[in-house]
């Protein structure tokens, strides 16, 4: 929150009402940033099933991790900063 009045504040989760019909942004009206935890980004088949997780580990970096644990390094160490 950068204190402007026209912010939404949640005190709650944001959920669709119906799965796989809604988008966040579009290709001409898309979002500036995107700010998550270190294993927040998870990716799903139809119907449920996670079958990726983007993760980022201290002193690692980020790496792309399946629903069995397999890791794969995409971006080395970046000691905390920008990439």
């Amino acid at each position: 929150n950068d204190g402007r009045s026209n912010d939404i504040i949640l005190e709650g989760n944001l959920v669709p009402s119906t799965t796989e019909t809604y988008d966040l942004g579009s290709s001409t009206l898309i979002w500036r940033d995107l700010h998550v935890m270190d294993e927040s980004i998870k990716f799903y088949k139809r119907g449920g099933n996670e079958i990726r997780k983007i993760q980022f580990e201290e002193g690692k970096g980020l790496k792309v991790r399946d629903k069995e644990g397999n890791t794969k390094e995409i971006i080395g160490n970046v000691d905390g900063g920008s990439f």
